[in-house]
């Protein structure tokens, strides 16, 4: 009977630490379950928010198609505009007629004016810090001058330039401040306007040489 019971004894043994290797075994196979099932959710999800995100959607991402390229495009250059060349306006002659100073006379018809009433005197060619009187340098253009008017006289972009321009050029080039003006530059000849919202070496120096000594009047440098 002792031997009987030790038996059965060692075969309960056996059959718990079999039932323990297979309960085991049983929570092993569900905890990989359990952690693919997981990563598959997880990779799921990671797909979804780079597919949904705004700018990462395939749409997005794929690059446009190629357009057409036109002449400029096709030679390798780059599209600019031209630039546009400031305008001179031709003014109505107002004539010659001299006047004193402090004499009344009718309006011009241009700012600055380019013809019309003005002193007997004329004004030094160069560059003058401060204004002078419109009636002074109109003399200055009948004699074939150019006459150059800056409005703000604390624009050094402006100011600074003409100063050099004026050594440059110092004959039939006469440049003075006027707070008159509708522009920051304006170039003058004798019936000629142009104006500039910006110092233009090339401009200015086209039409010195233009207009230079084309007034009523002439006299030599």
């Amino acid at each position: 009977m002792a031997k009987a019971a030790k038996r059965e004894t060692r075969r309960q043994v056996r059959l718990e630490r079999r039932a323990q290797e297979e309960a085991i075994r049983r929570r092993s196979r569900q905890m990989r379950l359990a952690w693919i099932a997981g990563g598959a959710i997880l990779l799921a999800g990671l797909v979804a928010f780079i597919l949904l995100r705004p700018g990462l959607s395939p749409s997005a991402s794929t690059p446009p198609a190629a357009q057409p390229a036109g002449p400029q495009a096709q030679s390798g250059t780059a599209a600019t505009p031209a630039a546009r060349k400031p305008q001179i306006v031709s003014v109505r002659d107002q004539g010659r007629d001299h006047v004193a100073p402090g004499q009344a006379h009718p309006a011009y018809n241009s700012n600055p004016p380019s013809s019309g009433w003005h002193y007997a005197g004329t004004a030094p060619w160069g560059f003058h810090n401060g204004e002078l009187p419109d009636e002074l340098l109109i003399h200055n253009l009948e004699h074939g001058g150019i006459w150059i008017t800056y409005k703000d006289d604390q624009e050094a972009p402006v100011v600074d330039p003409l100063v050099a321009l004026a050594r440059e050029f110092p004959r039939k080039l006469v440049i003075t401040h006027r707070p008159k003006n509708d522009t920051p530059i304006a170039v003058v000849a004798w019936g000629r306007v142009m104006k500039l919202d910006r110092y233009d070496r090339e401009a200015i120096v086209d039409f010195y040489n233009r207009f230079k000594n084309k007034g009523p009047e002439f006299v030599p440098d």
